[in-house]
């Protein structure tokens, strides 16, 4: 449902959906064991939350950190840094692209 979720927020225009996507998809892939892609994903969905003065509500607010911390600690913090900032470099469609090309 991802890909779909994604593909609509785009087709819309609705940079929180998409932000909300894409954090959706790098969660999946942290409990799947893709961390580096996750990682990127995360870094992507930041980048459009805070260009747009988007939060995360308080009820996602522990399920988000714990994961970015597990995350966090199964890359070690260079490489969750590196493939962070590599997400914060990506445009919407190529963070779009990176799950569909996971999916």
């Amino acid at each position: 449902y991802f890909i779909e979720s994604m593909d609509l927020a785009c087709e819309l225009d609705y940079p929180h959906g998409i932000a909300l996507t894409l954090a959706g998809a790098a969660g999946t892939l942290v409990r799947i064991k893709h961390l580096e892609p996750a990682a990127q994903l995360f870094g992507a969905a930041d980048t459009i939350r805070k260009s747009k003065g988007i939060v995360i509500v308080p009820c996602d607010g522990p399920d988000y950190e714990f994961t970015i911390a597990e995350l966090r600690a199964q890359l070690g913090q260079a490489q969750f840094d590196r493939c962070w900032q590599k997400g914060h470099l990506m445009t919407a469609a190529q963070a779009t692209a990176l799950v569909k090309e996971i999916h």
